[in-house]
């Protein structure tokens, strides 16, 4: 867990403090070394209508306003009156654009990352002892109050003061991370079914293959003509100058096969396809089973029949069915429609009871058959992908969403692969201190629903899941002379091992109501990503506007905070990574966008609403993380040996 600064701020007037119009100096200065030389080569046209102040023009001085991107107020600086209509207008301005009062930047906000979750740290040795009141679990920070005669101690909230009695003294945290263990692992076994010793049967869930081979998918693409001339010296079979996306992702999928079957051998894998009807293949072994007709139109039906297909096959580890995989996978061939949204549903009928599983949808168009049928859009044969319909079950289930160039394929699922599932069934539950109140930034505040204690259910977590929250204080009733604030995050998951487990932890950070002190002391990369996530939020939501400024004022923010030489470089990192966000912001002021754009669209506010703070570091901290992965020697080699292979003879 850390804090976008050293200080949490304390405004003295919560409801009245504005972002300023006139940036100081330094961000004027830092605005003009940015903006030099990024002349986009485009022309501006200054069009000038003397309307010689003509009550009948005001309609249309209206919709110029509407419509515009920027405004020059020019007043005689030898006239009062001439200022005064000059802020006239600027107040007009404000109104007819609907601009609102957003509240000056901060760095109040909390990182959670849940690749912690993957480190070992101190367990405790009994159930973990919580407060009667607010639920807060006791931690290093906590008041201690010694037991008499004999008797049990017990201890004073550090949130909300009250006092809890019986713990003993093994129960008191000496650090800021614990661990208690809520429910044991599965006991390994020696199974006779073929898995590894020591490994529990289905402990690391199935992978399921959804990919679609409907007729789009036979669409072909150019392959670039220095990669078709590697590939024809590299074997005499290559060198095709066209290539299917079904090409591409039957090769993608292979590689991903031989890289689990390196990576987690005992891990089990099946494949379903689907088109106009859906085609569950199991692992290879088994002829095909359809789901066809009215089964299609029936979501509990479609999730029925995967439990019950889940029954009938018995997958194999990976490491026995690699070679039948691979020759299905490999068999594919694309025609018919679009049944995307049956098979979905089948596949999670498939993983229902099957923990820690995932599913990777591969597909290039929208449900158009079955449940999901998304024909009644009007738009629909203008538009690539329905990425609208799928992110939302990416972000429900905790996946990812890509869209990708046929030729990136391989590279993208090894990208995935190698973002590891660290735990299952998260739940993440931020508490601040009673004066302040917490919020998460990837998703719309709701009215009422803003407190000092938040619940988030997370669901699968990987290494590069990073979740933010703004914190801020309450408009009444807060000690202005509390020296520092505690912040608790307590983590309920499930280890690979079936360990039900809950992580705590406990920090307190200092307390400031001088700004200077809080944006001298920033962590550029937490507030960075806690601004980028909440602005995609923002946009999603439909409030492109109050996004752009929101981005803005952070920007700013950033800048007058960005004082040593880290903090220097990490700012440009954030200004280098949101130049497309910014970019699609204002293009969106134009209109709606539509088809392949709006996917795109799509696909870049759903990467920055997911990103992780390792996108923001500055390269001495990047190095660190770099240098804390763990590789795979013969994960490496088989990607070396993908791009170096010799020539075979025929």
């Amino acid at each position: 867990m850390q804090f976008g600064s050293e200080f949490v701020y304390l405004r003295d007037h919560p409801d009245e403090s504005e972002e300023s119009v006139d940036e100081d100096e330094e961000v004027r200065a830092f605005s003009k070394r940015r903006n030099s030389g990024q002349d986009d080569g485009k022309t501006c046209m200054l069009d000038i209508l003397d309307t010689a102040g003509q009550e009948e023009f005001s309609a249309m001085r209206d919709q110029y306003m509407r419509t515009g991107n920027a405004f020059i107020l020019i007043f005689d600086v030898t006239s009062r009156g001439s200022l005064d209509q000059a802020g006239s207008i600027y107040e007009w301005l404000l109104k007819i654009k609907g601009a609102d009062h957003v509240p000056a930047a901060d760095g109040n906000v909390v990182l959670v990352s849940l690749s912690c979750l993957e480190n070992e740290t101190t367990v405790m040795p009994r159930a973990p002892p919580s407060c009667a009141e607010c639920n807060a679990v006791l931690s290093h920070l906590s008041k201690i109050i010694n037991g008499e005669n004999g008797q049990p101690g017990g201890w004073h909230c550090h949130f909300c003061n009250t006092r809890n009695d019986g713990i003993e003294e093994k129960d008191i945290p000496t650090e800021g991370t614990v661990e208690y263990v809520l429910a044991p692992a599965d006991t390994p076994t020696d199974d006779p079914s073929g898995a590894s010793p020591g490994v529990i049967p289905g402990a690391q869930g199935v992978v399921v293959l959804c990919v679609d081979v409907s007729g789009s998918m036979g669409v072909t693409t150019r392959v670039p003509q220095l990669q078709a001339e590697w590939k024809a010296m590299r074997d005499k079979k290559a060198g095709k100058e066209y290539v299917t996306r079904l090409e591409c992702m039957t090769t993608a999928i292979t590689r991903h096969l031989e890289r689990l079957e390196l990576d987690t051998p005992d891990r089990q894998v099946a494949i379903v396809t689907f088109q106009s009807q859906v085609q569950l293949f199991g692992d290879g072994r088994y002829p095909p089973t359809d789901v066809t007709g009215d089964t299609l139109i029936s979501y509990d039906g479609l999730i029925s029949t995967g439990r019950h297909l889940a029954e009938k096959f018995e997958l194999q580890p990976i490491k026995d069915s690699l070679g039948t995989l691979k020759e299905k996978v490999c068999d594919l061939s694309a025609g018919g429609t679009t049944a995307l949204g049956p098979a979905l549903a089948v596949c999670a009928g498939v993983v229902a009871d099957k923990p820690r599983s995932e599913i990777i949808l591969c597909t290039d168009g929208a449900a158009n058959v079955g449940v999901g049928d998304v024909k009644k859009d009007p738009g629909f044969y203008k538009k690539n992908v329905a990425l609208e319909q799928v992110s939302a079950a990416a972000a429900t289930s905790g996946g990812t969403v890509n869209i990708l160039h046929p030729l990136e394929l391989v590279r993208q699922i090894r990208q995935i692969a190698q973002n590891n599932l660290v735990a299952t069934d998260v739940r993440v539950t931020l508490m601040v201190h009673p004066a302040l109140l917490v919020e998460r930034n990837d998703q719309e505040r709701k009215d009422g629903e803003v407190s000092h204690r938040i619940e988030v259910d997370v669901g699968n977590a990987t290494k590069s899941t990073d979740m933010t929250f703004s914190i801020r204080q309450r408009a009444s009733n807060i000690d202005t002379n509390m020296a520092a604030f505690p912040a608790q995050a307590q983590i309920s998951f499930t280890r690979k091992d079936g360990a039900r487990c809950l992580r705590v932890i406990t920090m307190e950070t200092k307390a400031t109501q001088n700004r200077e002190d809080m944006e001298k002391n920033l962590n550029i990369a937490v507030t960075g990503l806690a601004a980028v996530q909440k602005t995609s939020a923002l946009a999603e939501g439909g409030k492109n506007d109050h996004a752009k400024v929101h981005l803005q004022n952070v920007e700013r923010l950033l800048a007058r905070g960005s004082v040593g030489d880290s903090q220097k470089e990490e700012h440009y990192i954030f200004l280098e990574e949101n130049r497309e966000l910014a970019k699609e912001l204002s293009e969106q002021r134009r209109g709606p966008q539509t088809g392949a754009s709006a996917d795109q669209r799509f696909k870049n506010l759903y990467k920055k609403k997911h990103a992780s703070v390792e996108q923001f570091l500055g390269g001495k901290k990047k190095g660190k993380a770099v240098k804390g992965r763990i590789t795979d020697k013969k994960l490496n080699q088989q990607y070396y040996d993908y791009e170096y292979q010799p020539e075979e003879e025929e």
